[in-house]
């Protein structure tokens, strides 16, 4: 003889959580696998056919499989809420890198153009080499 508490077969289906019918057809199922009923037994219990009543139970079995598939353990992380100081500071981050971007341009374009970054409009006059006047 076996030691310790005896084996629950559908009286588990009374905690799950779920609806009377629901919890009416768990314990039919968990019972006809333990043996406790034959299959007809359960099928009039629950009132469907045999073929049903493998379809049900092997929707069951899926669904409480799935429910057991490895989960990372703990409270899932929440995001911290965004307050206005950190939008705040969002933005301006934003505005710098902008102009940041625009300062690396016109330090571009002084070094290749040289004379419009001294504010020159006319173009520079070159001299012939040779002749004086």
């Amino acid at each position: 003889m076996r030691t310790g508490r005896p084996p629950k077969g559908g009286e588990l289906a009374d905690r799950a959580a779920g609806s009377a019918e629901a919890k009416r057809r768990a314990k039919a199922i968990l019972n006809a696998m333990r043996g406790a009923l034959t299959v007809p037994e359960a099928c009039a219990e629950m009132g469907v056919g045999e073929a049903r009543f493998y379809q049900l139970r092997d929707r069951f079995l899926a669904e409480g499989v799935a429910g057991l598939e490895p989960k990372p353990g703990g409270r899932p992380r929440k995001a911290p809420p965004e307050d206005a100081q950190v939008k705040g500071l969002k933005a301006r981050v934003a505005r710098l890198e902008l102009e940041l971007k625009a300062a690396r341009i016109r330090e571009q374009i002084a070094l290749v153009l040289p004379r419009l970054a001294r504010g020159d409009d006319a173009p520079a006059r070159k001299r012939r080499k040779g002749k004086k006047r």
